[in-house]
């Protein structure tokens, strides 16, 4: 099965790279570049704009692929809005991992994929062949929607922990003991995050796809969160990094 991946970024090259073992895989980034022929499945793997929709059909007329799976984060509807215009099966099946170690992360998680029945099926028997743990969602839209929760939680742990710094800077103790009571409770995330600064590519980003659904006073207090923490470690040259460990 001849496949391609276009956009060979932090998510394309290291899922390139896993396919390539079992697949006939040519990669890509995006824009013009050489005759590639007709391909079986097509990858897409470029970050969201407003021209997303119509570049990835564009790519689909030109390689005449059965079957297509978005990687990319998106807006919510935007899968299915590809599906109405084409008669390849589209499916979506969002990245989840860490940047440095994303090829790992992409084999430790569970692909998830969302779409029509069939490109479902086909999707899933695909990213299973290549070695994937594979699961599925009903709809296209409920995963889209799924993957830009999940950056956000990660995003609003942040931002509380961002809080509570200021809290116990405002009343001079020291935050880890501020945070103890919380060590034995189980129904809470398994995990201390640090308050640095919310910054890269996936949860600040991600913000702005998921206000296009609707607005949100969660998605502002994150932001305004993240400006302060920026402009006191700009101000007292502080480490900007964002840790977590897990709890006692």
């Amino acid at each position: 099965m001849k496949s391609l991946v276009i956009g060979l970024g932090q998510i394309g090259q290291p899922l390139l790279d896993i396919l390539s073992d079992t697949y006939d895989v040519i990669g890509k980034d995006n824009g013009p570049g050489r005759d590639i022929g007709r391909i079986d499945c097509l990858h897409i793997c470029y970050p969201y704009n407003d021209e997303f929709v119509g570049i990835s059909l564009d790519y689909i007329r030109e390689y005449s692929a059965p079957l297509c799976i978005i990687h990319s984060t998106v807006v919510p509807g935007t899968t299915d809005e590809i599906q109405t215009a084409t008669v390849c099966n589209v499916a979506y099946s969002p990245v989840r991992g860490r940047h440095g170690q994303m090829r790992d992360d992409l084999l430790k998680y569970i692909k998830f994929v969302g779409g029509s029945m069939e490109a479902t099926a086909k999707a899933l028997n695909y990213l299973r062949t290549a070695g994937f743990r594979v699961g599925f969602l009903p709809s296209a839209k409920a995963l889209e929607l799924a993957k830009l929760l999940e950056t956000t939680y990660s995003g609003l742990l942040v931002a509380w922990a961002q809080d509570v710094q200021r809290f116990c800077d405002k009343l001079g103790v020291n935050r880890l003991d501020a945070l103890k009571l919380t060590d034995e409770l189980d129904h809470l995330p398994r995990y201390k995050f640090y308050p640095g600064y919310i910054g890269g590519h996936c949860i600040a980003p991600n913000l702005d796809l998921l206000e296009k659904v609707r607005s949100s006073t969660f998605i502002d207090a994150i932001r305004e969160s993240n400006e302060q923490r920026f402009r006191r470690a700009i101000r007292e040259d502080e480490d900007l990094t964002v840790r977590h460990e897990p709890r006692p």
